[in-house]
């Protein structure tokens, strides 16, 4: 749905990287940041690979959590981010400043 920010090709992806990558479907479960109601976020953890996966619920921009902030780090690795809601490019731009556009999620590789 556009009013969500993102369309059915980013729920196209997110359900490919459910069915294609492990770490995403089978990986330990570990809550971040559970006192924002805006992000949503935590890691996914299996053998030596760790995945956090961050949206943003609410309808205004909201800052990156102290938490999921410093596992991403200072910059968003392009090549690490395994899926996003957002248009190439944006996703880098937002996590750099430290914030989530409305309705913005993604799922980015740490190790």
């Amino acid at each position: 749905s556009r009013e969500l920010g993102f369309g059915i090709d980013a729920i196209r992806r997110l359900i490919a990287l459910r069915h294609a990558n492990a770490l995403v479907s089978a990986g330990d479960f570990a809550m971040l940041d559970d006192r924002d109601p805006r992000i949503y976020s935590f890691t996914r953890s299996l053998g030596s690979e760790t995945a956090v996966v961050a949206v943003n619920i609410s309808g205004d921009s909201a800052p990156i959590p102290e938490a999921t902030a410093a596992l991403i780090g200072d910059r968003l690795d392009d090549a690490k981010l395994l899926v996003s809601t957002a248009a190439d490019g944006h996703t880098k731009d937002c996590v750099d400043r430290g914030f989530l556009d409305p309705w913005m999620g993604f799922v980015y590789r740490i190790h």
